[in-house]
């Protein structure tokens, strides 16, 4: 399993699935690998239970929301 580069790169706007911030993030090995944002860590975690076309898919997260949880900009 690849591991994400870090810091990490998003590779698309912040989405909103079922409630949750997610993104498409580069990994090690030139993949990309479904990230959700851990608002109590305020940091992005890999997401294995989220397939990548889900989060490609997803529709943008309203930055208000984005401001809520806490994600930088």
């Amino acid at each position: 399993m690849a591991e994400l580069i870090q810091p990490i790169e998003l590779l698309v706007g912040i989405k909103s699935l079922n409630g949750r911030a997610v993104g498409l993030a580069n990994t090690e090995n030139d993949g990309i690998a479904s990230v959700v944002w851990n608002a109590s860590l305020k940091r992005w975690d890999k997401a294995l239970e989220i397939p990548v076309g889900a989060v490609a898919g997803a529709l943008p997260m309203p930055d208000s929301e984005m401001k809520e949880l806490g994600i930088p900009e």
